[in-house]
């Protein structure tokens, strides 16, 4: 059950572009241009050095003629592929970026495959459960020369090309059938699947194919797939066509006509990260009665006559009884710990928070990063921020570890606990906040 061979590097790893030593993980010529153009069309994918290239926080798979490349996330204190692997094809569904029926089959038959290979198993079976069901059918007005009368008579043609044929009469009618656009869609990813994979993938393939016989081929040329409308019948299609719009980037024929373009499939992991936060918090909060507003804009940090000129955007605010309680911002970085043993955030991101606390008049805010195990001697305290309208302001850092399926919340030395947001919010329920109470909770 594998596909095409994979070259297999972590995020912000470095690939050299050529090997003394005849080794096959490095970058040919090809692959270099490839992708020089997948750069282009995602800035920030990766970086050009003398000797190489070094990948930054997307992770995915980027296709090349004889092979692909996979970028998996560095996870914890893991640096396995296997186990980098595992957490990325989770995390992509639980923060609502991969369609359904992933993790439960892919958990338990990816020891040796690639991403390609989940992606691919994970379509195949969306493509069983229709096929049980029965392909989705459509109305559709077919023009016809015919003997009998079928449906309507279309006398412009009859009057004229058939004037002389009263043996023939031509109809327009209506047929239900299954050869529309979402069938065609997942034949087209089923007969690129039978080409490029080997294996039970190759022969679950072929035999989902004999159900397509009777749909229409069309035939991918590496451009944009057009989209594609549901309704009440055909919802039950929307994570199948999903997989199969990855399914037929990721094998473009252009590819193996010679393009150099590379077709891939890459997830930014701040995206990721910022997603499986999101879940952490709602779930969290759902018995307490706040309200999360994800990439809030509704404050500025500095206007022109009235007009915004320099605008925010924070992760999650979270309010109760229409005030705002704390500000939330989601950071995938890999944080260190300063000489005295505290985490050590970027300036940026201490700035960002004063930007947040001044403009939403905020005083509890919350940074949360990965937990890796470098954070495990970490000493915990606020980071203490300049007062605001004579009231100190609070930085928490949170540390989520996306290695525990459930995305614990991991407090160093002292295990796992709750957010702090929860804290806040129960807290700012039951009586006024007041510094003491706390500096009593979260000192």
């Amino acid at each position: 059950m594998t596909s095409p061979a994979s070259l297999v590097v972590l995020e912000h790893e470095f690939l050299p572009y050529w090997s003394r030593t005849g080794a096959t993980n490095h970058l040919g010529e090809r692959e270099v241009s490839a992708l020089h153009e997948a750069n282009a069309s995602r800035p920030g994918f990766c970086d050009f050095l003398a000797d190489g290239v070094r990948f930054r926080q997307f992770c995915g798979i980027v296709g090349f003629q004889s092979r692909s490349l996979e970028i998996l996330p560095k996870v914890g204190g893991q640096d396995h592929p296997d186990a980098c692997r595992t957490v990325l094809l989770r995390c992509l569904q639980d923060a609502g970026l991969a369609p359904h029926r992933l993790r439960s089959k892919a958990a338990q038959t990816l020891k040796s495959a690639t991403l390609l290979d989940a992606f691919i198993d994970a379509y195949l079976d969306e493509v069983a459960t229709l096929l049980q069901q029965g392909l989705y059918k459509r109305y559709r007005t077919d023009l016809e020369d015919l003997n009998v009368v079928r449906g309507k008579i279309v006398f412009r043609r009859q009057a004229t090309a058939l004037a002389h044929r009263p043996d023939v009469i031509h109809c327009a009618f209506d047929e239900l059938t299954a050869d529309n656009a979402l069938n065609r869609l997942l034949k087209c990813a089923l007969q690129l699947v039978s080409k490029s994979a080997s294996g039970q993938l190759q022969k679950r393939s072929l035999t989902q194919l004999w159900s397509f016989a009777h749909i229409a081929d069309i035939i991918h040329s590496g451009k944009a797939l057009p989209s594609l409308s549901f309704d009440r019948q055909s919802e039950r299609y929307r994570s199948a066509v999903q997989w199969a719009r990855w399914i037929v980037q990721l094998l473009s024929p252009s590819l193996r006509a010679g393009a150099t373009q590379a077709p891939s499939l890459l997830f930014d992991m701040n995206k990721v990260f910022e997603g499986l936060v999101s879940r952490k918090i709602r779930q969290d909060l759902a018995h307490l009665g706040g309200r999360v507003a994800a990439q809030d804009v509704s404050t500025c940090l500095a206007t022109y006559a009235g007009n915004t000129a320099i605008g925010l955007r924070p992760d999650f605010v979270l309010r109760r009884d229409e005030s705002i309680r704390a500000i939330v911002d989601a950071k995938w970085k890999h944080l260190r710990l300063d000489a005295s043993g505290f985490p050590q955030p970027s300036e940026k991101d201490v700035y960002q928070m004063l930007a947040y606390a001044a403009a939403f008049k905020c005083h509890d805010l919350i940074l949360v990063y990965p937990w890796h195990e470098g954070l495990s001697r970490a000493r915990r305290a606020p980071l203490l921020l300049p007062e605001i309208h004579g009231t100190r302001v609070r930085v928490e850092l949170e540390f989520l570890d996306i290695a525990d399926p459930s995305y614990a919340v991991v407090q160093s030395r002292s295990g796992t606990h709750a957010g702090i947001w929860a804290n806040l919010l129960d807290l700012a329920g039951s009586s006024p906040s007041t510094a003491a109470e706390k500096n009593r909770l979260f000192s």
